[in-house]
Formats: structure tokens, sequence, C-alpha cells
């Protein structure tokens, strides 16, 4: 299934690896085992679109002279009986509220669609005590839709309660390189881990860890840092699936506008406004059936020049249409003002009337019974 849906599209994209360390930034790092090259090396290895580049960035913060990072850390960490751990829904809520205040350019969660340009912070918390820290107890790292966190500590060994092969599972707690690689391939394409797996019968995602040992970056247990073909086809088919999928959706959105109003097509359009849309809806459909062809024999960027193409012809669509619904819906509304209307003044002036009429009827009643009358000489 794809994690982050729909996959968010890209010109220019900007990792940015943000190390909180628990020792001063000059004292030398003898301890975790992080390898940025290595992740840069796997994601440049990605065949991208022909308009989309990706750039790294490396910035060290220190837990000790850096208020911001160790509240984040210390408001997460929870305990149990055995040990400690971070909380990720924790640390991601104090991280995003710092997050202008960690990053002196203000580019960090920083998107912009019209532009195409995307930040996406990685925040590593490299720890020099032996404790077992990990992510909810379980995770060195985790992808968020706006951001990654991962850990990493002196431990050379954390073992967790599963066996393959009558043996204990464990993962090396000192590199998180192969966790927060998995992790971005997660946030920037949204190719899960290989143990979600989604139900058709139950229609939601289960667990299910049969090949988290396989070669691969995604898999929980896996030692693996080599992305394969099934992460270089995943990077396009989940863009090209999603952005396909919500561009329909879209428009089916729109065409549920006018059942509000009991409207159709026919009813709203003028002859030579639905002549234009019935002629942009076919090349919609053409450009479709081209993405799906070019699809089908890997040329994806003949796929994406459509993929663009089709974006295109649904604006012209949506404005199409968007201009008729509200002409329309002005109309009803109108309508339905000027009867509203009515009836709020009746409402008002009844009571006023009847008022009126009580008052006369009094006057007259007064002059005839009430008033004495005039003796005449």
């Amino acid at each position: 299934p794809i994690s982050f849906y729909p996959t968010l599209p890209f010109k220019k994209l900007l990792i940015e690896f943000i190390m909180f360390h628990d020792h001063f930034i000059d004292e030398k790092e003898v301890y975790g085992y992080f390898n940025f090259t290595e992740i840069q090396n796997q994601i440049n290895s990605i065949p991208l679109f022909y308009d989309q580049k990706i750039k790294f960035q490396v910035t060290n913060l220190s837990l000790l002279n850096c208020i911001y990072c160790s509240t984040a850390y210390t408001n997460s960490l929870k305990y149990t009986k055995q040990s400690s751990y971070i909380d990720s829904k924790e640390v991601h809520y104090w991280l995003d509220h710092y997050k202008y205040l960690l990053d002196d350019n203000k580019k960090l969660h920083y998107f912009d669609w019209q532009e195409g340009l995307r930040t996406i912070p990685v925040y590593i918390f490299d720890f020099s005590h032996t404790e077992a820290t990990l992510l909810d107890k379980i995770h060195q790292a985790i992808a968020f839709q706006d951001m990654v966190v991962a850990v990493q500590t002196k431990a050379s060994k954390i073992e967790f309660d599963f066996e393959c092969d009558k043996n204990q599972m464990a993962i090396d707690a000192r590199d998180a390189t192969r966790s927060v690689l998995a992790a971005l391939m997660e946030n920037i394409w949204g190719i899960g881990p290989t143990h979600e797996l989604w139900s058709i019968a139950k229609h939601q995602i289960e667990n299910n860890y049969l090949w988290s040992t396989s070669n691969t970056p995604s898999g929980l247990f896996s030692n693996s840092k080599q992305l394969t073909f099934v992460h270089y086809d995943a990077t396009t088919s989940h863009y090209l699936a999603s952005s396909i999928n919500s561009t329909i959706a879209d428009l089916i959105s729109l065409f549920n506008q006018f059942n509000q109003f009991s409207k159709s097509l026919d009813d709203t359009l003028s002859e030579e406004e639905y002549t234009l849309f019935v002629r942009r809806w076919n090349l919609l459909i053409f450009k479709i059936d081209e993405i799906l062809s070019f699809w089908s024999i890997r040329d994806t960027n003949s796929s994406y020049i459509f993929l663009k193409s089709l974006q295109k012809e649904a604006e012209s669509l949506h404005q199409l249409l968007r201009e008729a619904v509200k002409a329309n819906i002005a109309s009803i509304l109108f309508c339905k003002q000027n009867s509203s209307t009515s009836g709020y003044w009746k409402l008002i002036t009844g009571p006023i009337a009847s008022l009126i009429l009580v008052g006369i009827a009094f006057n007259l009643l007064k002059h005839r019974y009430w008033l004495p009358k005039r003796k005449i000489n």
C-alpha cells in the first residue's frame, strides 16, 4: 500500500539531516555509525523524472546548548520497568512546534505547490549511552508526512520478541542508516515497510512480518542498505497512480456539487459549453490511456509528460464547471433568498397587521361605549 497518499510532487527536493548529539559539536564522533554518504548514493541512484532534482544538507546540533532540542527530547522520553523509549507522536509534536527555532533559514517543513519546492527534515538523535532507546520501543526511524525522526545509541544489539529459524531477531542500535533510508523512501514516494500489507477483506493495513528479514532496506530486521528494482519501480508507479487517482477524485467531487441542487450537465451548461466539455473530456480520457500505455513499457518520462498535460486538462474542466456551478448556485440561492425573504416579511408583518387591527377596533369600541356622550341643549 502507499503509505502517504497522495505522493507529493516536487521539482526541487532538499533533504536536510539534523543530528542531535549528546556531546558538544567540536568533540570527535566515536560512537555512531550513521552513513550520510550511503543514503545520498542510494537516493541519487533512483531514476527521477526529467524535471526533478534532489539535494542534501547536514546540520549538527548539541543537546547540551540547544534548549529546544533538549526540550523536545525530554518531553518525549517515556519509561517502562525495563527501559526507556521515545514516544514518536510526542517527539513529532515538539519538533514541529520548534521547527522554525531549529532552522535559521526558515526552510524546514517548507513546500511550495507552485514552484514544486519541498524540504524534508530528518531529525536523528545520536546518543553515546548504552541504553536500548528506540522510537515506540521497536523502531529506529519513523516517517511522518512532514519529517523523519530517528535514534541511534551506543548499544550494539537490541533484541526483539521475534524469531526466525529459532534465532531471536535483533538490530544494531549504533547505525540507523538503513532505517533512515527506508523512512525517506516512505516519506517521499510512499514505499512502506515490508510488514505492512493491505487486507482486501478488511479494507485496512495489517502487519505480517514474514518478509521483514528480506534483502531490502524496508525490512524491519534487514541489514541491507541497497535499494532494489522494486524500490526503483515503486517510486514512479506510486506517484503516477496517486496523481491519476487524485485528479479523477477531484473531478468527481466537482460533479457531486450538481447533485446538491438536482442539476445535471445538460441543465447547467449551454450548448457551446457542453460541446467544449465533451471535447475536453474525451481528450482527458485519451491522455489517461497514453499514460497507462507508456507506463506499461516502462517509459516513465513519457507517462510523466502526459500526466502533466492531464492535470492541465483537468484544470480546464474545473474552470468550465466551476463557472457553470457558480452561476447556477447564484441563481438558485437568489430564488431561495427571495422566497425566504418574503416568508420572513410575512412572519413579521402578520403580527404587526393584527396589532393594528386590534388597535383600530379598540378605538372604535372606546368611542362607542366608554366615552361620555355630549348633552344637546
